[in-house]
């Protein structure tokens, strides 16, 4: 065994030659060579005449990382000017590691958004959608994980293929620290398939110890698909297909313009549109209400997705783009809210007493913007009951009367409101 330091290799004779002796060489085993963990290359030994012996020395160092024992190994050729014994042909050096006991890989929630609690995002959509998985990833050791996967049964049969377990890659490459939580994601399209809920599971090495941690490595999750509920095509409106819907349930909505206001009604439901914003639109129905309401103290896990919203400029009181109330905190994603007219405040996203949070999501435009005759005619954020979490949008063009944050008014808040990767132009913000 070896640590640190120079290892001699000894080649004999069993009897005094008047010839010089050459003893060739290969060098193979688990370590690295060119100086990484020893310096030993292939070559000969020569045992000079009238000597029984000869030798080569090489180097065994300390490359820094916390490893598991490594060989070197160097195997004779067929000597000159003697004959190659039957035995101790081969000579092997185990270096072991001397940088200390290495401390496993810990596997957690990412703990913030989609992944507070869980490593899954969406928890539940329709058959065919796509999953992203997302896992942090801690090595006190800074040892970059030798692999990260997640286990997925996507055929529902209660355990873990070799085919259902997939690597998974870095958000941030420009994160090179693996001590305070790298992060690791893998999207995956999936299929119905028996009753719908499907297990998954993380795993990691840093090449000598598995990784550790509790819910994401051993409990897992579960996720959902679904058959979903079709608007127009089982349903004549969203408003019935939420009517029969129970949360964890998705709606899927066509292309096309509907006059109607929504209400999720208590349901953490998905409520998606097949072709995306730019091809449907909800418009409410030309009343004093809400094109959409949240406020039956709906979780993140009622998910408005893909949708233009407006109120057709219906000026009045509460005909808001989206109101959000009673300790509500909903998901609108993917959306554009535009074209919101209303005579008080928060004509796009009104939110009194709730939360929420909105992602990749266009509040305004030229030409489209939303105008409110009081305050933050995008976002009117007051008595809040949860974070408001902003990220990946656009607010613009969006006026109010009194000037009092045009775009954007947060007032007597007892939670934060957070904007990452967003711009507000065209109107202020105003706290």
């Amino acid at each position: 065994m070896c640590e640190v330091g120079n290892v001699i290799i000894t080649a004999s004779l069993d009897a005094i030659s008047g010839l010089s002796v050459t003893v060739p060489y290969t060098v193979s085993g688990t370590a690295t060579g060119s100086g990484t963990d020893h310096d030993l290359a292939n070559g000969n030994i020569t045992i000079t005449a009238g000597q029984l012996t000869g030798t080569v020395t090489f180097a065994v160092t300390d490359d820094g990382d916390l490893e598991s024992a490594e060989t070197v190994i160097a195997t004779m050729g067929t000597p000159i000017n003697a004959v190659k014994g039957v035995t101790n042909t081969i000579y092997t050096v185990s270096i072991n590691d001397n940088d200390g006991a290495n401390n496993a890989p810990v596997l957690a929630w990412v703990g913030s958004g989609n992944y507070a609690s869980d490593g899954v995002n969406p928890n539940s959509d329709a058959d065919g959608s796509s999953f992203e998985f997302q896992v942090s990833y801690t090595d006190d050791d800074d040892e970059a994980p030798s692999t990260i996967e997640v286990w997925v049964d996507t055929d529902n049969n209660g355990s873990f293929a070799a085919g259902e377990k997939y690597a998974m890659t870095e958000v941030d490459g420009g994160d090179t620290s693996y001590t305070n939580g790298k992060l690791y994601s893998k999207t995956l399209p999936l299929s119905l398939v028996g009753d719908g809920v499907v297990d998954y599971e993380f795993h990691a090495s840093d090449g000598i110890s598995s990784a550790t941690g509790g819910a994401p490595v051993g409990t897992g999750g579960t996720l959902n698909v679904v058959d979903p509920l079709s608007v127009p095509g089982e349903y004549a409106s969203v408003a019935a297909a939420i009517t029969a819907a129970s949360s964890g349930d998705v709606i899927t909505v066509a292309a096309g313009t509907y006059s109607e206001n929504i209400d999720f009604g208590g349901r953490d439901i998905t409520i998606k549109s097949v072709s995306g914003a730019g091809s449907t639109t909800l418009q409410g129905d030309g009343s004093d209400n809400p094109v959409i309401t949240f406020a039956g103290g709906e979780s993140s896990s009622a998910i408005l997705d893909g949708f233009t919203i407006n109120n057709q400029k219906h000026s009045s009181t509460n005909a808001f783009g989206i109101k959000i109330s009673n300790c509500s905190a909903p998901t609108i994603k993917n959306s554009l809210i535009q074209g919101n007219i209303t005579t008080t405040s928060g004509s796009a996203v009104f939110i009194d007493g709730g939360g929420g949070t909105i992602e990749n999501t266009t509040i305004g435009g030229s030409g489209t913007g939303n105008t409110a005759s009081q305050h933050g005619s995008a976002i009117y954020f007051i008595n809040s009951c949860s974070e408001l979490t902003v990220t990946d949008s656009f607010i613009t063009h969006n006026t109010s009367t009194y000037n009092q944050g045009g775009g954007v008014h947060l007032n007597t808040n007892a939670h934060t409101a957070t904007f990452t990767n967003s711009s507000i132009e065209g109107g202020e913000m105003k706290m």
